[in-house]
This record gives structure tokens, sequence and C-alpha cells, in this order.
């Protein structure tokens, strides 16, 4: 009866037998794993994959962790508190993740009852490469100083987090392992901030978008020439001489200047040796024209271009483009 058994589930894809593991209760886990030396193994693997499994499992609930704790610890490798998944994760909760010490990827993005205290718990997870704590509105600069010794990290989502500032940026100045740092949305981060960025070299992936940045926060940028994305939408402090520190990133594919007022023709000459960019939006940047358009010609791997809002460009600054006949235009 067993190897018939066996034998019906070994043909089963690991998301179907994750979808029947999600049903069982407690006690039917436990009587799960007793069939057999297969099944054990099994209910050991579907322990781990509930942890990343986008359903809202028990994973909250202390006998559930301790489940999670007792088998296969040493190969969890990566976990998703996504709010979406988990609805009432809190400090107490991360505290858990502590021992789980080959841990590589965690998200727990939108947790809001996550605090610096969770935060905490993270500092001694040296194996960590992937960390998302995005809009976790109770994280201040003093949970991201936990982050200092996390220099495995190679992404980094804190958008979102109101209650950063400079000072907490001053703690990723080590973390010279990231290739992806997002810090949008965070309003009290300036010029100071972005100064500790600047020895990130290996940074491919920057979006600063909507901080309090101007053109002396955009020339900490120009060391970073593995940039391949970079955004700075809607930091309208930014003028036609920040732009000009961004000649210097000739990796860049993807560009977004968006609601940067105070940028002219001027500031897009400064562009036009940027030849490997294949996305660049200049949407609600009324001060281009078409002379600026003219400058982007020389853009011959250009293949998505958003000038929504650009009142001063024409048909005749459209004409320029001719030649970029793969080029993909938004104009609304």
């Amino acid at each position: 009866m067993n190897n018939n058994i066996t034998g019906v589930f070994s043909l089963l894809a690991n998301e179907i037998i994750l979808y029947i593991f999600y049903y069982l209760n407690d006690k039917e886990k436990e009587n799960f794993k007793k069939i057999s030396k297969y099944f054990y193994n099994l209910f050991c693997k579907m322990i781990v994959h509930c942890l990343h499994f986008k359903k809202p499992l028990e994973v909250q609930k202390p006998k559930f962790n301790s489940l999670i704790l007792k088998y296969n610890r040493e190969n969890i490798k990566k976990i998703s508190f996504q709010k979406n998944i988990i609805y009432d994760i809190t400090d107490n909760g991360i505290s858990y993740l502590k021992l789980l010490t080959n841990l590589q990827y965690l998200d727990i993005s939108s947790c809001n009852n996550i605090s610096d205290n969770g935060i905490s718990h993270l500092k001694l997870l040296t194996k960590l490469q992937h960390l998302d704590i995005r809009a976790c509105n109770n994280i201040s600069d003093n949970g991201i100083e936990n982050l200092q010794l996390l220099t495995n990290l190679q992404y980094l989502n804190i958008s979102w987090c109101n209650n950063i500032t400079d000072i907490g940026i001053e703690n990723l100045k080590l973390l010279t392992n990231l290739q992806y740092l997002d810090i949008s949305h965070c309003f009290n981060i300036s010029d100071n901030g972005i100064s500790h960025l600047k020895l990130l070299t290996n940074l491919q992936h920057l979006d600063i978008s909507y901080c309090i940045i101007s053109d002396i926060g955009i020339s900490y940028l120009k060391l970073l020439i593995n940039l391949q994305h970079l955004n700075i939408r809607s930091c309208d402090n930014i003028t036609d001489n920040g732009i000009s520190y961004l000649k210097s990133l000739t990796n860049s594919q993807y560009l977004d200047i968006s609601y940067c007022f105070n940028i002219t023709d001027n500031g897009i000459s400064h562009l036009k040796l940027l030849t490997n960019i294949k996305y660049f939006n200049i949407s609600w940047c009324e001060n281009i024209s078409d002379n600026g358009i003219e400058y982007l010609k020389l853009l011959t791997n250009l293949r998505h271009l958003e000038i929504t809002c650009c009142f001063n460009i024409t048909d005749i600054g459209l004409s320029y483009l001719k030649l970029l006949t793969n080029l993909n235009i938004k104009t609304y």
C-alpha cells in the first residue's frame, strides 16, 4: 500500500504536493512523515518550501516555527514574509530567523509590525545576499545600523521606509558587494546620504527617485561606472550641471529623469555618448525641446523613449530619431 502511495506522489509536481500539504493540520502533518522514509524526507522538504510559498501558511505560529527550526534548518536559504503572505509577522517572529545562519534570501516587505528590534535579529545572518524591507514603516536608522556586517548583500530594497535618513544610509557604505539598491521614496534622504554610496562601485541598479537630491548628490554617482539602471525620477532640484556627472556612466541601459523640471536641452547634450541606453524617460521635463531630442539620435540602442507632457517637443524633434527604427515612443 505504501509503495502505491509513494508511486503516486513521486509523479506529482512539488507545487501540487505543497497544496496538499497546506491543507493538513499539525497532527496530520506528523502522521504524514511517519508513513515511510520517503514521506519523512518529503515532509522536511515541504517545511522548507512553505517558507516562501505564495499562500498564507501558518509560519507565524510558534508551534509551526518550532517545526521549521527542528527540520532541515541548515538547508533553509530562502524565506518570504511579504505582507500578502503573512499578515501579523512581528519582531518576535523575526527572532526565529537568527538561527538560520545559511539564509541567503529574505523578503519582509510591507510587514509594518517589524521594528528596529526585529531587524537586530538579522545582524548575524552574514550569508544574506538578498534583503527586501521596503515599506516597513517602523524601521529607522537604528535598524539599518544592524546591516553593517551583512557584507555579502547583493540586493537591498529599503524604499518607502520614511524613518530612514542620511544617518542610516551611512551604514551601507561597507556593503561593497551591493549590485542592487533601492532607496526611493525615502523622503528624508538628501545629498549627504548619497555621498555614502560613492564607494559602492559594484552597483548596477540604483533607484533614488523622490529623494531630496540636488546636483551635489548626483556628483557622487560619477564613480559608479557599473551602473546599468538609474532612476532619479522627481528629484526636481537636479539641473543640467547635475546631469553632466552622468556622462561617465557609459554602461547605462535604463535612465529615468522624469519630473526633473530644471533639466533642459543642455542637460540632454551630456548624455549623447551613453550609447548603451535602451530605456529613457524624460516625461514632464518641460524645458526639453526638439534641440534636446536631436542629441538622442546617437543612442542607437534606444528601444523605448517616454516623452509624456514634454510640450516643447514637436514632430520636428521626433524626425531626428527616424533612423532609430526599433524605437517605441510613448507620448501620453
